[in-house]
This record gives structure tokens, sequence and C-alpha cells, in this order.
């Protein structure tokens, strides 16, 4: 008996571990085998849904690359006046190389912006034909939902901005032979070409001796005028000057650099700050990825005031703004005596230098003129260093003796005395 189970007691020590093994492979295999049969019925799901099956956990999509950006949420649609599209009120006559309408397409960088920032926001593009002076109300209306078109940025009771897209300037344009023409003072008492209504036709009224002004109502009679020597300059934005400049770059210059700078972005209207809000994303995006410096360089408008976002080198640079150097023989007109008032209350451009603020603080007099015109220095009298010592006090002369009287002559006798 005891032999039996000792031999019992020896077979369970021996078969035990590999019944155990069994179990738990059965376990273990329990839900691999019905992994195939819920893929399978999650496969048909998605299929009776139509939307595509997905890997399983082990397969190919189990690993993802680093960057893949997350699935798109459901959105709602941006409030435009079309579904999928973004109306964009623009003047086709503006000019290049803001917006041409050609017969292949519409020419110009405010145009390669519109539709890049359209693009990026899943929209078509369409563009409404508005005269520039019609813009606002064309948002107003609701013809449009956009105007790109050389708007400045500013305040407006009736739209909002985005941030600026390009940063324009004004620039001079003169024949090449031009001598008495190398900034803009240069420009008093001249005749000056430039457009009616522009920022540069108020710039010229500030300028004295007022120049003549050569009005045009669009944009390509003041380069005509120049070229029929009808006038002495043209005074423009700097995009339309060297847009000119590259049909003859021996026939003209640029006087000085660019002046006054002015920022122009996207108008919206101000009951729609939706849409505002995805066109500034847009276009921070295309700062971001470098689209906007491409489009700004190939028309040759990247330079130092659309910033160093992204220093992409162009296929063939922009034309330089660098000043011209005025040669010694060229006459320099003298700035005037003193302050000038003009209309409005604006004062000249280039005031003459106030004399006690030219002096150092040693030698600054302690009382300032009392007339509100600048007077020009009064010359410096010399002053010796030392007195020499004052003369001793002497008496004044006494006066002379007055001479006595000379005795009076004798009485004549009376009559008849003998």
């Amino acid at each position: 008996m005891s032999l039996l189970l000792r031999g019992g007691a020896a077979i369970q020590h021996r078969w035990l571990p590999s019944v155990v093994a069994l179990v738990i492979a059965a376990h273990v295999a329990a839900p691999a085998a019905a992994a195939p049969a819920g893929a399978a019925h999650r496969t048909a799901a998605s299929a009776a849904q139509g939307a595509s099956p997905a890997a399983g956990p082990t397969g190919p999509a189990a690993i993802k690359p680093a960057g893949t950006p997350a699935p798109a949420r459901s959105r709602e649609p941006l409030p435009v006046r079309q579904p999928g599209e973004l109306r964009i009120a623009v003047d086709p006559t503006s000019g290049a190389p803001y917006f041409t309408a050609g017969v292949k397409g519409n020419v110009g960088f405010e145009a390669d912006m519109a539709v890049a920032m359209a693009r990026r926001l899943s929209l078509k593009p369409v563009f409404v034909p508005t005269a520039w002076r019609d813009l606002r109300s064309a948002l107003a209306e609701g013809r449009a939902d956009v105007a790109i078109n050389a708007l400045e940025v500013k305040d407006d009771a009736g739209v909002r901005f985005t941030s600026p897209y390009y940063v324009a300037s004004q620039a001079i344009l003169v024949r090449a032979g031009e001598t008495r023409i190398y900034e803009l003072r240069d420009l008093a008492g001249k005749k000056v070409a430039t457009t009616r209504g522009s920022v540069a036709a108020a710039i010229l009224l500030r300028i004295r001796p007022k120049p003549t002004s050569v009005l045009a109502d669009d944009t390509e009679s003041p380069f005509k005028a120049l070229t029929k020597k009808s006038a002495d300059a043209v005074l423009l934005e700097a995009a339309m000057v060297r847009a000119w400049l590259k049909k003859d770059p021996k026939g003209y210059r640029l006087a000085g650099r660019p002046v006054l700078p002015r920022p122009y972005g996207a108008a919206v209207r101000r009951s729609n700050p939706r849409l505002l809000s995805a066109l500034d994303q847009a276009l921070g995006a295309m700062r971001k990825d470098g689209e906007h410096a491409r489009i700004l360089r190939s028309y040759g408008l990247w330079d130092s005031l659309q910033g160093v976002r992204a220093p992409i080198a162009p296929a063939a640079g922009p034309v330089p703004v660098a000043p011209v150097a005025r040669p010694a023989s060229a006459s320099t007109p003298s700035p005037p005596p003193r302050r000038q008032r003009i209309r409005k209350g604006m004062r000249i451009m280039t005031p003459a230098p106030v004399p006690y603020m030219s002096a150092r603080p040693s030698a600054r007099p302690t009382a300032r003129p009392t007339s509100r015109a600048i007077l020009p220095p009064r010359p410096a009298t010399p002053r010796p260093a030392t007195l020499p010592p004052a003369a001793p006090a002497t008496p004044p002369p006494a006066a002379p003796p007055t001479p006595p009287a000379p005795p009076a002559p004798p009485a004549d006798p009376p009559a008849g005395t003998p």
C-alpha cells in the first residue's frame, strides 16, 4: 500500500507542471483566437458606415511618425456671403504690382495674397470688381466678404483690419539726367506728378515753397508726364515706382530713400470677427512657412520694412533703393530762417535748428527768447580777460582869474562950463 501511494505521488509530482502549463496556454490563446472575429466584426461595421477599415494594434498604423497632425475636428463654416466662396473686393484699375485684371487671369501681389489666404481657409476666391473709393461700402452692403486693395490699417468705425501684409512707402522718381532733385525737400518749387486724392498729393501741400502738382486720375499718367518732360518728378508709392523703374532702369533713377511707411491690411466688417480671426491665422501661417515672403520677393517688393521672418534668397533681387550721392556742384537749398505756419496749423517738415538747443549745456543762456519766432544767434562780443588799472582821480582845473574891470571914462563937463 505504501508502495502504491509513493508511486502516485511521484507521478503527480512529475505531471503536475505540465498540466498547469497547458491550462495557462489555453487561457492565453482564447482571447487571441477571439480577436480576429472582433476585428472582422469591426471591419464589417466600418464598411457598413462607409469608413475605411483601420489596421490592428499590431499593424503598420500602430506606428505613427513624429509630428503627425491630429485629425481635423468638425467646425462650423465661416460666415461668408456664399458657402464655400470668399468674395474679395478689389479695384481692377489699381495697376502693377498691386492688382491687374488680365485675359489670362489676375496679376499682382495682392491677388496672390488673396488667393493664398482663401486656399488656407478651404474657400474659393471670387474677385468682385469695385472702385477703390467704394471698397468700404461694398463691405457694408454685403457685396463682398473682405477687401484687399491698398487699404491703410487705421481706426475705422465700419471695418476692422487684419495684421499688415505689406508696408508701403512713398518714393520719388526722376529722369536720369536730373541734377536738382535728390530728396523730398528738393521738390519745392518744382512740377511734381502724382495721383489725385493720394497720400503723395497731401505731402506736396506741406512743402514750401509750394510745388506745382500735376494730378492724374490713374497711376500711369504721372509716369507718362515725366517721360514727356511735363513734370520734373513723380511722387507715388514705392511699389509703383519700382515697377516703372524696371521698364527703363537707365532712363530713370530713385531720388533718395522711400519715406513715410504705412501698413496695408485686409478689411472685414466689424460684425464678422470670426472671419477676421481666420484671415489673421492664415496670414500668420503664410509668414511662418515663407509663402508671404516668396510672394513679395517675386514682385521685387521685399525690403527692410517687411521684416526678416523668412530669409529666402530670391531669383532676382529687388531694385536697390540706396540714396544717390549728391554731387558737390549741386546746390542745396537752405532751410527757412524761421518756422512757418501753413494751413490747418501744420508746420514745415524741416524747421531751422533752435539756437539754444544747439549750444552746449554749459553755454546755454539762462533765459529763453520771449518771442515765438526763432531768432538767429547774436554774434559774441569779445571781452578782455582782465581790465586795465583805473587812472587816479585828478582835481578839475581851476577857473582862470577874472580880469579887473577897466576904469570908467571921465564924465563930460556940462555945456557952458569953461
